[in-house]
């Protein structure tokens, strides 16, 4: 059966299309014939279509209710979604408004929505969207961070992605297609973190400058956590109520993916952010990335630098890991990537070796990040370059792991024990308590005896860390920036250690 071209779809009957699909899904899966290997693509044949080509499909659930083995992919309100709850169909628009403007007055652009102002790539279409596009009528950014920025360009899977026999694509399959397979957690949390950390060869880079001229820092990122405040579109593949559909998807029942996306996120992360700080300090000048630059010091902790100055702070009694007043390389991820290693161990023992090895990048990392102000250029640039080809390594092994009820337990007696007599900075305890939060809640019921217990030091939590994202399309940063700057100078980590005291009192054992 042959489906209905998708340049014609919006002529053809949501019942007809439905009843297609329908046969399709309803035939045995023995008795389908194997996708065949898709054809070798010139990556700049793949183009982008436009969110008004998934609005077809993505907009209306009731249209596939005469085909409920196909309804049971997806929701087919994702876009519904997109549009009027995401922050992300926004994005565009924040560069022309009041903020946006004064931004690029302080920083000399005329026009922001311009590839070579170095704002587009993250709020609407970076040099690739703006290229591999099928007319301007189409994919246009200024419908913001829409379909396509996530999911890759379509104009090669548009069509056959509402297939079954899609389903059969191998992830590199999918991606000489264009596709950009958002189920694997290590790739889901590299296409997230490339504008919320930054991908210089992609153009999207925050530099210190722009944060001087107003733009909102840059937080710490769980990328689970962060997911379901967008909100989430999505189905989680073990929440998808077809019991068919999620073993087609390799899904083993019980499998906890928020905690495995919490731990392969963290090593994306530090992934990332180690490359960016590898390939800035490679940058000679004449890159196309605006503002890259050596240094930059929106690659440091900033709080190492903006915080309330007040005798026998937190940060003096704590001390320095080394000379006062040259900030190191910012250090959030670590404590999830040391989780992480954990985890391996549960299987193998001689995993505990990657902790050894971490340390050793880490001191590499703030050894060359302090030898001077701002570090040496050069020898920085080559441990951060080792440390992210590390990462890596580590990321294959967290996405192949088992993640279930009694690990999410483990890792969470784990966490708790392993940071609760340390002076975490404020960056690194919001990641450890977003953490823990996913944790709880994949822990079922074996935390139920202490449960409203449990809730209390989490609501303390979420209190003293702000850990509650702000989603929806009428949540405006300007309003809520000055309480979030003042949470992270108010924050003490003995009120951290205490919530950390009281839960670790709560937990049975692992």
């Amino acid at each position: 059966m042959t489906l209905f071209p998708w340049w014609k779809w919006g002529t053809m009957s949501a019942a007809v299309v439905a009843v297609s699909l329908a046969t399709l899904a309803a035939e045995p899966r023995a008795n389908r014939e194997e996708a065949p290997a898709p054809v070798e693509q010139d990556a700049s044949k793949n183009k982008y279509l436009g969110n008004s080509n998934c609005k077809q499909c993505h907009n209306d659930p009731d249209q596939f209710k005469q085909a409920p083995q196909v309804q049971y992919f997806v929701k087919y309100d994702e876009y519904d979604t997109w549009i009027t709850k995401d922050k992300h169909s926004l994005a565009y628009s924040n560069l022309l408004g009041e903020r946006g403007k004064k931004m690029a007055t302080l920083l000399g652009i005329s026009d922001p929505t311009e590839l070579k102002a170095g704002c587009i790539g993250c709020h609407g279409a970076g040099q690739a969207e703006a290229t591999n596009r099928i007319g301007t009528e189409l994919f246009n950014p200024r419908v913001g961070v829409s379909c396509e920025n996530c999911h890759g360009p379509s104009s090669n899977w548009s069509q056959e992605h509402a297939l079954p026999e899609f389903r059969k694509r191998t992830t590199e399959d999918r991606e000489k297609l264009g596709m950009i397979d958002l189920r694997s957690p290590a790739i889901q949390s590299a296409q997230c973190l490339s504008c919320h950390l930054g991908k210089s060869d992609e153009g999207k880079v925050v530099t210190h400058e722009m944060y001087a001229a107003g733009h909102p820092p840059l937080p710490s990122v769980e990328v689970a956590t962060f997911s379901d405040f967008i909100p989430r579109h999505w189905w989680l593949v073990g929440e998808k109520p077809s019991d068919k559909v999620r073993q087609a998807s390799g899904f083993v029942e019980g499998t906890k993916e928020r905690t495995r996306l919490s731990l392969v996120g963290a090593a994306v992360a530090l992934k990332t952010s180690m490359q960016l700080l590898a390939d800035e300090t490679k940058a000679d000048g004449s890159t196309t990335v605006p503002g890259l630059s050596w240094p930059d010091y929106a690659r440091f902790d900033c709080w190492s630098c903006h915080h309330d100055l007040k005798r026998e702070s937190w940060r003096q009694v704590r001390g320095y890991q080394r000379a006062p007043g040259r900030p190191p390389v910012s250090e959030w991820p670590l404590a999830i990537v040391k989780l992480g290693i954990a985890r391996l161990e549960m299987d193998d023992p001689s995993a505990r070796s990657l902790t050894g090895e971490l340390l050793g990048h880490q001191k590499a990392i703030l050894d060359e990040a302090t030898a001077r102000p701002y570090g040496r250029k050069a020898a920085l640039g080559t441990a951060a370059g080792q440390f992210a080809a590390w990462s890596d390594v580590l990321i294959q092994r967290l996405s192949a792991a088992r993640y279930d009820e009694k690990v999410a337990l483990k890792l969470l007696r784990k966490l708790v024990d392993s940071v609760i007599d340390e002076e975490l900075d404020y960056d690194a305890a919001r990641q450890i308590a977003w953490t823990i939060k996913i944790l709880v809640e994949d822990t079922g019921t074996q935390l139920d005896a202490n449960r409203k217990a449990i809730d209390a030091v989490l609501q303390s939590m979420e209190t003293g860390l702000n850990l509650k994202l702000p989603a929806g399309r009428d949540y405006k940063i300007e309003d809520e920036l000055g309480k979030g700057l003042q949470t992270i100078n108010d924050y003490e980590p003995a009120l951290f250690q205490k919530d950390l005291k009281t839960l670790a009192g709560l937990l049975p054992a692992a």
